[in-house]
C-alpha cells in the first residue's frame, strides 16, 4: 500500500480513500482477502471507480473479479500477484496502467470490455501462462512491453481500432506463431516482435509506413515477409535473427524500396539495404549498386560466395559481419576501389582494411602499410587464435575483434591512441594485454567479457577508461580510474551486435 495524505477508511477487508466526487480509490487491503474475490461495487456509500497504485500488488488472489463501476485500474495495481488466475473484467473500464498486470505468472487468459481505450506499458508483462488474449473492437493503443515475455502465447489478433503499439509491445513472446495486425497501421515500433521466436508468418498492413529497429529481430522461424506500399523507412537489424529468412519480397510500386532475388535496395538500386540471413550459396550483386547499409549482410551464415560489381564505392566493416562460412569473395577486375588479398576485404590503395573473409584461418597478418581497420572487421571469428597488426595501423574500429573467443595474442601497433569501444567484447581467450604507450582512451566495454584476461600494461598516456571496460576480468583498473562496473550503467548483457 502506497502512503496517502487522504485519510485512510477500512471496509469489507478493502482499504480505501475517498476522492473530491466522493467516488472510492482502493488503495490496499487487508493480508486475510484471499482466494477468489469480488471488489464492491460501493464501499460504505461511495461508488469504487478506481483500483490504486499498488492496491493489490503482491496479494494472495486466486481471482478477481472487477465491477461495472471500476473505470480505471492504475499502475502496478495487481503487480507481482502470483497466484492470480483469473481476472474478469467489466464493462465501464476505461484505463488498465502501466504494470497494472504484471508478473501475474499463474494469469491464464484475459477479455477486455469494449470500454477499454488503452493499455499502459508492462500492463501484462511477464504473465507466463497467458496463451488467450481477446482485445476489444474500441482499442486503440497497446503500450510499450504490454504483453512481453508472455511466453504461452501463440496467436494474438489486433483489432482494426488499433493506431498504436508501443515499443517491444510482444518483447519475447517465444510460442506466439500467428499474429493478426489491422490494416490501418502505420507503425512496426521498434521490437515490437523483437525474440519472438516460433513466429511464422505476418502479414504487413497495406499502409504501413515504417519498421522500426529490430523490429523483427530474432524471428528465427520467420519463412517469409513483403514489404508493401508505403513503407519509406526500414529501421536497422529489422530483420536480423531471422535465419529462416530465405528472401525478402518488396510490392512493386513501392517508390523507396526494390527488390533482387530476394535482397532489399533502395528504389534507385544504388544502395543495398538487407540481404536476409536465410539466403543460401552464392549472390552476385547487381551492377549499378554503390554501397551497403550497415549490416547489410549481417549474420548470413548460410551464404559461401558474394560477387562485388564494378560500381560498388563504400563498404564497410560491419557489411559482413558474422557471415562465418563465406568462402569467397570476388571483386569484379573493374571496381577501383576495393581488392581481396589473404581472404581480407581493403580498399584498393591497401591503407584500410574493411573485413576477413569468413572465419577460416587460425592466424592472420595485417600487412604493412594498412592504415586503419574498419569496425567489427574480424568480430565473431571464432577460429582466430592470433593476429599480426603492423605499426602501420593508427585507428582500429569499435568492436573489431569483439567475439574473437580464440584470439589469445594480440600485439597492439605503436601508433595507436584509442581502444574504442568493445574492441576486444568476448574475447575469452586473452590473458595478457599491453596497451600501446600512446593511447589516451579505453572506450567502453572495451575488454567486457575478456574473463581470463588477468595482466593489462596501461601507459602513463593514459587518460580515460570508459564505463564496464573491463567487467567480468580479472585484472581491474588502478582506483583512480574510477569503479569498471559503474552504478546504472548498462552490462554485458545489454550490447547488441
Amino acid at each position: 500500500m502506497l502512503t496517502h495524505t487522504k485519510t485512510v477508511k477500512e471496509s469489507e477487508g478493502y482499504e480505501y480513500v475517498v476522492e473530491n466526487d466522493s467516488a472510492a480509490t482502493i488503495v490496499g487491503c487487508s493480508p486475510s482477502l484471499a482466494g477468489r474475490q469480488t471488489i464492491p461495487a460501493e464501499l460504505d456509500g461511495h461508488p469504487v471507480k478506481k483500483v490504486g497504485k499498488g492496491a493489490f500488488s503482491s496479494a494472495a488472489f486466486a481471482g478477481m473479479e472487477i465491477p461495472p463501476s471500476v473505470e480505471e485500474i492504475c499502475d502496478g495495481a495487481f503487480y507481482w500477484c502470483a497466484q492470480l488466475k483469473e481476472v474478469s473484467f467489466s464493462e465501464g473500464l476505461r484505463v488498465i496502467g502501466d504494470r497494472a498486470f504484471a508478473v501475474c505468472s499463474e494469469l491464464a487468459s484475459i477479455s477486455l470490455p469494449s470500454t477499454v481505450a488503452g493499455l499502459g506499458e508492462m500492463a501484462f508483462h511477464k504473465c507466463t501462462r497467458m496463451s488467450r488474449v481477446e482485445l476489444n473492437a474500441n482499442l486503440q493503443s497497446i503500450g510499450s512491453f504490454a504483453f512481453g515475455g508472455c511466453s504461452s502465447l501463440t496467436h494474438i489478433a489486433i483489432p482494426e481500432s488499433v493506431v498504436e503499439m508501443g515499443d517491444s509491445a510482444f518483447f519475447s513472446c517465444t510460442h506466439l506463431k500467428h499474429v493478426e495486425l489491422p490494416g490501418g497501421l502505420r507503425v512496426i515500433s521498434d521490437g515490437l516482435f523483437y525474440k519472438c521466436s516460433s513466429l511464422q508468418s505476418v502479414a504487413l498492413p497495406e499502409k504501413l509506413e515504417t519498421i522500426g529497429k529490430w523490429a523483427f529481430k530474432g524471428c528465427s522461424a520467420l519463412a517469409s515477409i513483403t514489404i508493401p506500399d508505403y513503407v519509406s523507412e526500414i529501421g536497422r537489424q529489422a530483420f536480423d535473427g531471422c535465419s529462416a529468412l530465405p528472401a525478402i519480397a518488396v510490392l512493386p510500386v513501392n517508390p523507396w524500396f526494390d527488390a533482387w532475388q530476394g535482397v532489399i535496395f533502395t528504389r534507385d538500386m544504388k544502395k543495398l539495404v538487407r540481404c536476409p540471413e536465410g539466403m543460401k550459396g552464392g549472390y552476385v550483386i547487381p551492377e549499378g549498386v554503390e554501397v551497403f547499409e550497415d549490416g547489410a549482410f549481417d549474420n548470413c551464415a548460410l551464404l559461401k560466395e558474394i560477387t562485388i560489381p564494378s560500381t560498388m564505392k563504400e563498404v564497410r566493416g560491419s557489411a559482413f559481419h558474422c557471415c562465418r562460412n563465406l568462402v569467397k569473395v570476388t571483386v569484379k577486375p573493374e571496381n577501383k576501389s576495393f581488392r581481396v588479398s589473404g581472404d581480407m576485404l581493403f580498399t584498393m590503395d591497401m591503407k584500410r582494411l574493411v573485413c576477413c573473409l569468413g572465419d577460416k584461418h587460425k592466424t592472420y597478418e595485417i600487412p604493412d602499410g594498412v592504415v586503419e581497420i574498419d569496425e567489427f572487421a574480424f568480430a565473431n571469428c571464432t577460429r582466430m587464435t592470433s593476429l599480426l597488426v603492423p605499426d602501420s595501423v593508427s585507428a582500429i574500429g569499435q568492436g573489431a575483434f569483439a567475439g574473437c573467443s580464440g584470439l589469445a595474442t594480440i600485439v597492439m601497433p605503436a601508433q595507436l591512441d584509442e581502444i574504442t569501444q568493445r574492441l576486444f567484447f568476448g574475447c575469452n581467450a586473452l590473458v595478457d594485454v599491453i596497451v600501446p604507450p600512446g593511447v589516451k582512451k579505453i572506450g567502453a566495454h572495451a575488454f567486457d567479457g575478456c574473463i581470463r584476461l588477468a595482466h593489462v600494461a596501461i601507459p602513463d598516456s593514459l587518460e580515460h577508461i570508459g564505463h564496464w571496460a573491463f567487467y567480468g576480468c580479472k585484472w581491474q583498473p588502478p582506483e583512480h580510474f574510477g569503479k569498471s562496473e559503474p552504478e546504472g550503467a548498462a552490462g554485458s548483457d545489454s550490447i547488441l551486435f
